[in-house]
This record gives structure tokens, C-alpha cells and sequence, in this order.
């Protein structure tokens, strides 16, 4: 199954479309590697979280490189619960 790399973070009703029995939310987005490099391990997932999610407030992320590509472009699987980002929401 090919799954596309997300151009943009997902939104509330994608997100909300997407959660697996859990709670949990996952897609592919991309990193480039000077990015990665720069932070440390709570920057990381941070910017995890803001590609998936299009915030930082993603809780339990894991990861996954799927692909390097030649320009140092990461393709990354994340998955996490969303939660504390949706309630952010509807405040």
C-alpha cells in the first residue's frame, strides 16, 4: 500500500477521520535533514507533531524513516494521540 507524503499537517475533521481504535492518529510527512540535525530529542518530536498535526501538542510520537532522498529530505511515519491538540482546539 502506497501511502502519499502529507503536503500540509491534517486537519481537526481529517484527524478526527483518521484515528485508529486507540485514539491515535498517523500519516507520512517530510523533514529535511538540516532540520533534524539542528534540534534535540524533544525538538524532534515536536516538529513531528507540527507536520502531522499542525501543532507541537502531539503526545506518546513515534517515528519511523521510511525513505532518504537525495536532496537529504526525510520521509518520516509518525504516529500519535492527538488529543491534547484537539481540545487545544476548542478552547
Amino acid at each position: 500500500m502506497d501511502v502519499p507524503v502529507l503536503s500540509a499537517p491534517l486537519t481537526s475533521a481529517e484527524i478526527a477521520r483518521g484515528l485508529d481504535p486507540v485514539g491515535y492518529v498517523w500519516g507520512l510527512v517530510n523533514i529535511d535533514l538540516e532540520e533534524a540535525i539542528e534540534g534535540n530529542g524533544e525538538s524532534w518530536l515536536d516538529l513531528c507533531s507540527e507536520r502531522l498535526i499542525g501543532s507541537s501538542l502531539g503526545m506518546d510520537i513515534s517515528y519511523t524513516v521510511v525513505n532518504v532522498q537525495s536532496d537529504g529530505t526525510l520521509a518520516v511515519q509518525v504516529r500519535l494521540d492527538p488529543s491534547m491538540a484537539l481540545d487545544d482546539a476548542d478552547d
